[in-house]
């Protein structure tokens, strides 16, 4: 049976939980559409094309993925006070800022400062991913 490998175009099912929780952070079974992506190309995180790496159609698997092959290890560096002048009158807690070109999460508003994370939401968590591969195709 042929396995996918760096190069094919492959077509699976996802269901990503965090990992500990099981809290559900995504599935492509809700809505029915598949995720589809080449293996190498980095276009999703490094576990997933881990996990995709030698399966076989038809094949399902479960891989525990750490931060770092997921969405990387959180940098508190990346969180930061910039003053509230800077900041839309409209900002609220939860809001995605353009910072110098950059996405940041508004994580708290004072009265003088608002402080913004550059960290993506998931930074610092390990996941939980069922993979199951619908379709391979060869390198494009």
């Amino acid at each position: 049976m042929r396995r996918a490998l760096e190069g094919d175009s492959v077509s699976l099912h996802l269901v990503a939980r965090l990992q500990g929780t099981g809290e559900l952070l995504d599935s492509t079974r809700a809505n029915n559409e598949p995720l589809s992506f080449v293996v190498g190309r980095r276009t999703v995180i490094r576990g997933l094309e881990d996990a995709v790496n030698g399966m076989t159609v038809g094949e399902t698997r479960t891989v525990e993925v750490p931060p770092e092959h997921a969405f990387g290890l959180r940098d508190e560096r990346r969180v930061t006070e910039i003053e509230r002048e800077r900041v839309p009158l409209e900002a609220e807690v939860g809001d995605i800022l353009r910072v110098d070109g950059a996405p940041m999460a508004v994580v708290e508003i004072t009265g003088s400062f608002v402080v913004v994370d550059g960290n993506h939401p998931l930074a610092g968590k390990a996941l939980s991913l069922e993979v199951e591969l619908l379709e391979i195709a060869g390198p494009e």
